[in-house]
């Protein structure tokens, strides 16, 4: 038997039974849902920007590290780049770390560019699957390939010195995304 019930100017199909039971549980899951979605997504902007940091780009994060100025660390910021070196720190899936440096830049007339740089640290089983510990002619799905570009999603941890003395901040990243 087949039962309509109208929801929205729309008709909604189920059977009475046993499947019908789990196809209540399934449609009350769904309006859960939602339901919370709805809730959640009246947050302002301004609560976004208590989470986000959405006004600072790479340039930003690397000018004032090296100026000396603190970041927020509290705050998650968005970058984007180019990975130029990927490095497995601990290949174990558990334990899994990486980092990525990755850079960015801006042409300065006709003949110089500057680059920026920062390095991303990778944490946890969600980044073991995407990086292989042992190069390999076959892709992994989803894998984060070097140079490639990426969308960056992290906070700022601590930073580093590198040979020339540039400071370059370290982000642990909690997305990344190929654009």
């Amino acid at each position: 038997m087949i039962k309509f019930i109208p929801l929205t100017g729309r008709m909604i199909a189920f059977t009475i039974g046993t499947k019908g039971i789990a196809m209540k549980k399934c449609i009350l899951f769904f309006f859960l849902i939602v339901i919370t979605v709805l809730t959640v997504s009246g947050e302002s902007k301004k609560d976004f920007d208590s989470i986000v940091d959405f006004s600072l780009t790479f340039k930003d994060l690397f000018e004032e590290v090296n100026r000396g100025k603190s970041i927020d660390s509290d705050r998650y910021i968005v970058i984007d780049g180019s990975i130029t070196a990927r490095i497995v720190l601990n290949k174990e899936e558990e334990n899994f770390s990486a980092e990525l440096e990755v850079v960015n830049g801006n042409w300065k007339g006709l003949e110089e560019v500057e680059i920026y740089k920062c390095i991303v640290v990778l944490k946890g089983t969600d980044f073991f699957k995407r990086i292989p510990v042992k190069r390999s002619r076959k892709k992994l799905p989803n894998e984060i390939e070097l140079n490639s570009r990426v969308l960056i999603v992290g906070k700022i941890v601590s930073v580093r010195k590198d040979d020339d003395g540039i400071l370059i901040p370290v982000l642990e990243a909690i997305y990344v995304r190929p654009i």
